[in-house]
């Protein structure tokens, strides 16, 4: 466990993402395979608790109620480009993700995004972006399944920029787009021209790579510097896990991101 610890470690400081084809534990249980998945991110980092209860997440296809605001991990919807935890002040720094079951229908392919070749390209080609991406404030709203109140008209929101010292890159598109609707104040034409343009550059940036997590692989992402997202799938026998880690070497919020809440309207928790 350690040499196999010690080499993603390894690997994870050079790359933003490490793809394992087969972890060699499919001979065992699926309760089992996942607390092996957590015994192996042990050695990396932290393991965090999901919603305060449950660190092993199961990433399921769920049934919900139209008022209950869902996360990727439990939808079978495309889950477009984003990273972790983008709503919390201080996202995790790591996750892994293990297969226990594969999508048998041809769906739930994977993809990964390099932030650190994004901003590069911003930082070249698009300076004003940029600025805006790193200067203005983004609400980000929390999914229902971590949010601190079971009041479904009371939304938590994270107030914090896309690029940042603390956290290299946090970003949802559609957790960006409920937030607004909880603070419109700070949905202004800048903001709304920088998130727009963002999306047209994350749909053709050139630096990702996509792969089908198979039965027994698993992928380890560095939170910060990745992107990740997965296409729609039907089969909902579909099952990986999921475990987020904090690190030692992981930055504290400095300052510039904090979470607020804010009472929404009927119509507006439908609509989400």
């Amino acid at each position: 466990m350690k040499e196999f610890s010690d080499s993603i470690g390894q690997a994870l400081k050079q790359h933003v993402a490490v793809y394992l084809s087969s972890v060699g534990i499919k001979d065992f249980s699926p309760s089992e395979r996942a607390i092996l998945a957590y015994a192996a991110c042990l050695c990396l980092g932290n393991p965090t608790p999901t919603d305060s209860k449950q660190v092993i997440w199961d990433v399921k296809a769920r049934a919900r109620e139209s008022q209950y605001i869902t996360t990727f991990s439990e939808t079978d919807h495309e889950a477009a480009y984003h990273t972790d935890t983008q709503y919390f002040p201080v996202p995790e720094r790591l996750f892994a993700l293990y297969c226990i079951q594969p999508a048998r229908c041809n769906g739930g392919h994977s993809s990964i995004l390099d932030a650190r070749a994004l901003r590069e390209d911003l930082k070249q080609n698009h300076p004003r972006l940029l600025e805006a991406l790193t200067s203005k404030t983004f609400p980000f709203r929390v999914p229902s399944a971590f949010a601190s109140s079971l009041d479904p008209g009371l939304a938590d929101v994270t107030l914090a920029p896309i690029f940042s010292s603390d956290v290299f890159m946090r970003y949802r598109l559609d957790m960006l787009e409920k937030g607004f609707q909880c603070v419109p104040e700070l949905h202004d034409s800048e903001a709304r021209w920088a998130i727009d343009q963002l999306e047209k550059l994350i749909k053709k940036t050139p630096n990702q790579a996509e792969f089908f997590m198979a039965e027994d692989s698993m992928v380890l992402v560095d939170n910060h510097l990745a992107l990740h997202a997965r296409t729609a799938f039907s089969d909902h026998e579909r099952h990986l896990v999921r475990i987020r880690m904090r690190t030692e070497d992981q930055t504290v919020n400095n300052g510039k991101a904090r979470m607020i809440q804010r009472r929404v309207e009927q119509a507006q928790r439908v609509h989400s």
